[in-house]
């Protein structure tokens, strides 16, 4: 690696760090209102995220969670046992199972997703020209 690289890696670990701190310091107040307003531990929220794009068989949801087999099985029983969720024989694998979002599951995210996103107060103190440049350069890693 170059000696400008290495100066452009090191930069860039320090905003990475800058960024990941203002993220951490808002996300515990963040995962206590998902469970406010679902009723159910943040972990099954993500999952129910995680099948709102497309239904995903277990092993999909084990991977996608980084939960293990177990553990999953138990999350979506649970989310079944809500209603949140229904599992379903999957089309090309009859030894796998989709689990499908079930009309209450949607109901459920569209909930949480109308929480309060606001920005961390110090970000407001941040001048227009500064927002607006921190703006473009994130909008250039979205994902």
């Amino acid at each position: 690696m170059s000696a400008a690289k290495k100066r452009n890696q090191k930069v860039a670990d320090q905003v990475w760090r800058v960024l990941s701190a203002q993220v951490m310091e808002t996300l515990d107040e963040w995962r206590r209102q998902i469970q406010d307003v679902t009723g159910m531990p943040f972990s099954r929220w993500r999952i129910l995220k995680r099948l709102r794009e497309k239904p995903l068989t277990l092993r999909e949801i084990a991977e996608l969670t980084g939960a293990d087999a177990p553990a999953t099985s138990l999350a979506i029983t649970d989310l079944e046992e809500r209603g949140l969720v229904a599992r379903h024989p999957h089309p090309a694998d009859r030894r796998a199972k989709l689990v499908l979002l079930t009309a209450e599951g949607k109901a459920v995210l569209s909930k949480a997703s109308k929480l309060n996103k606001s920005a961390p107060e110090k970000f407001a103190t941040l001048p227009e020209k500064d927002l607006a440049e921190l703006s473009r350069i994130l909008g250039k890693l979205a994902l």
